[in-house]
């Protein structure tokens, strides 16, 4: 119904213009068509309703933009800027919106020089601070008005504050009466340059952190901070705030930091949580979780003693280095991967021989085997099974145990991670894990293939499979929990 009366109002309207009765026309607009014109742009702007808690405005010599934006926004508070040339029109707006002309919103005025873009920062600064200091306050400005020196001026100073801004649009321009075809108007919000130009870089940052490159995310949001350095683009600021946090935390666990790592995502998570950001907070809790666990090693402790007390602590560095070469073969670091994969299957052997018990015996360490305390038994099976694994190689109990080693003196101690595996067992994990002396990373003259450590991976996987079988641990829920969350 309402658009049909606008419609036809809008007829008479421009005919009246038409045949020259221009004070016909206004009157006509004023008492008829703009009542109806604000009801109909309220309805179609219902989004922007409480949206904000205070209006900046500029003033030019056309009113109704300014009315359309204070009908759809009532903000509960209203800084006008006008100039000696609008200033009758500043009156206007406030008579026709009740809530200025009957005093229920608090509205403030400054006169300035459209031509000082200085004068029209300060004073668009200084109101910003002092409402600021109020609380948090959810802010916007209205350039539709005004000479284009102040409007830029004016949008200018919003960007950089991190104020959005407002513009009465129309979808039909009347180029004849130099006026927006009335009943078409609506209110759009203006992209800010910094937050959109910080958005591109923070995209690109997600993209390096989500393919394993740090360093080069944490790049590329230096760069972002630099280009808003001193400007309060606050949405941009505060998401790349919390985006270094979490690259550098990650950052430090894909090193081994731990415990630095820990802290830092915990304060990600805690500014992520309080300004609503899209992160993985279900992801990152679960994430801390590990690295609650991963923390706890004591410095200074021999390795053995750690494994000894807290096989937990052993299962999830072993699970955490499985992880890391994931990340080490997406990132296109394949020596890397195999070198961390062979890594974990050694400290998988080393945890569990940790945890042997045998005559009066409380585990044994790796690094300084006591050979005398091995029973017979079990000695006279070790040497079976490293006669048949190494063949011509075999060499006689080593005091520094390697790896291989240490899980051929698991089977001989009939450990469950090899209890049904037997000697063929031994012989297929020895083939592949043996090829990883022939890389350049250790003393070889080779470079690892996908083939390797797609090869290096299945081992690890079946390994680790049986060791949190053992502990009572699902293998894939402990991968996933070591998973970092994707940006």
């Amino acid at each position: 119904m309402g658009g049909k009366r606008i419609d036809a109002l809008r007829e008479k309207w421009l005919e009246l213009h038409e045949s020259g009765r221009k004070e016909e026309a206004d009157k006509l607009y004023w008492d008829e068509l703009f009542p109806l014109i604000r009801g109909e742009f309220r309805r179609k702007c219902t989004e922007f309703k409480n949206r904000y808690d205070a209006l900046i405005m500029t003033v030019g010599t056309t009113p109704q933009p300014l009315i359309l934006t204070l009908d759809a926004v009532r903000p509960s508070r209203v800084f006008f800027i006008y100039t000696a040339d609008t200033e009758a029109h500043l009156s206007r707006v406030i008579q026709e919106v009740d809530f200025l002309r009957r005093h229920e919103v608090h509205y403030d005025r400054e006169k300035v020089n459209p031509d000082d873009p200085v004068d029209i920062y300060e004073k668009i600064g200084r109101r910003w601070e002092e409402w600021s200091r109020e609380g948090e306050m959810r802010c916007a400005l209205d350039n539709t008005g005004g000479k284009k020196s102040m409007v830029s001026a004016a949008a200018a100073a919003a960007n950089f504050l991190g104020i959005d801004i407002l513009y009465v649009d129309h979808e039909k321009y009347l180029a004849e009466l130099r006026t927006p075809m009335p009943g078409t108007e609506y209110l759009t919000q203006l992209p800010n340059p910094y937050i959109t130009l910080g958005e591109l870089k923070i995209r690109q940052c997600l993209d390096l952190f989500n393919a394993g490159s740090f360093e080069a995310a944490a790049e590329k949001l230096r760069e972002v901070r630099g280009e808003i350095q001193g400007k309060r683009a606050l949405s941009v600021a505060t998401r790349v705030e919390t985006l270094e946090r979490i690259v550098r935390g990650y950052s430090l666990w894909d090193r081994f930091h731990f415990r630095r790592a820990c802290e830092e995502l915990r304060k990600a998570r805690e500014s992520a949580k309080r300004f609503e950001l899209e992160v993985d907070l279900d992801g990152l809790d679960s994430n801390l979780m590990v690295l609650e666990t991963l923390s706890r090693e004591a410095r200074g402790e021999s390795l053995f003693k750690v494994l000894r007390r807290s096989p937990e602590f052993g299962l999830h560095l072993a699970v955490d280095l499985y992880c890391n070469a994931a990340r080490r073969e997406l990132a296109g670091a394949p020596d890397d991967a195999v070198v961390r994969i062979y890594r974990c299957l050694e400290l998988v052997s080393q945890l569990r021989l940790a945890q042997i018990e045998s005559e009066g015996v409380e585990g044994f360490d790796t690094d300084n085997l006591r050979w005398e305390l091995v029973p017979e038994a079990v000695k006279a099976r070790y040497e079976h099974f490293a006669r048949q694994v190494y063949g011509n190689d075999y060499v006689r109990m080593p005091r520094d145990l390697g790896m291989m080693h240490g899980h051929i003196l698991l089977a001989a101690f009939d450990d469950p991670l090899w209890r049904r595996e037997g000697v063929d067992g031994l012989k297929r994990f020895h083939k592949t894990v043996d090829k990883r002396n022939e890389l350049i990373l250790i003393h070889g003259n080779k470079r690892a293939t996908d083939g390797n450590v797609e090869e290096f991976t299945q081992q690890a996987y079946l390994v680790l499979g049986r060791l949190a079988n053992i502990m009572g641990e699902d293998l894939d829920d402990l991968v996933d929990r070591h998973n970092f969350i994707r940006l």
